[in-house]
């Protein structure tokens, strides 16, 4: 009778170990990704202001510095992130279209939209110019 009682004092506190390891994994999984924690964050000031965290502020400068490098004017960088916001909250998403994933994707096609817009309106100014 005392071997059983060993075994089953055994076979309890390995399960109670588990459980607590599953528990504490289960919340330091959690707390890395809960929004509410996150303690370092980027205000944008304007119209209203509002608060980005680090990563939301990373894929905004890379926005940024992708239309700066094109050397797209400052509308087209001010569309590419209104857009990039207003579909994925300038968060690289991991659902969606192949093709249209995350923040980066969307602020790329909106400054190349905006890009061949202004060079359409340019090369129209210079074509009127020229032909008076």
């Amino acid at each position: 009778m005392a071997r059983r009682g060993s075994w089953r004092r055994r076979i309890v506190l390995l399960l109670t170990l588990a459980m607590v390891a599953g528990g504490i994994y289960t919340a330091v999984a959690f707390l890395q990704r809960s929004e509410t924690l996150i303690t370092e964050r980027c205000t944008a000031t304007g119209s209203g202001g509002d608060d980005l965290s680090t990563d939301q502020a990373a894929n905004a400068a890379l926005i940024t510095a992708v239309a700066v490098r094109r050397g797209l004017p400052a509308r087209a960088a001010s569309i590419a992130l209104a857009t990039s916001m207003q579909e994925s909250k300038l968060r690289n998403i991991g659902h969606g279209d192949q093709g249209d994933r995350g923040a980066q994707s969307s602020g790329r096609k909106t400054a190349r939209k905006t890009a061949r817009k202004t060079a359409r309106k340019s090369s129209r100014k210079k074509t009127t110019k020229q032909s008076r």
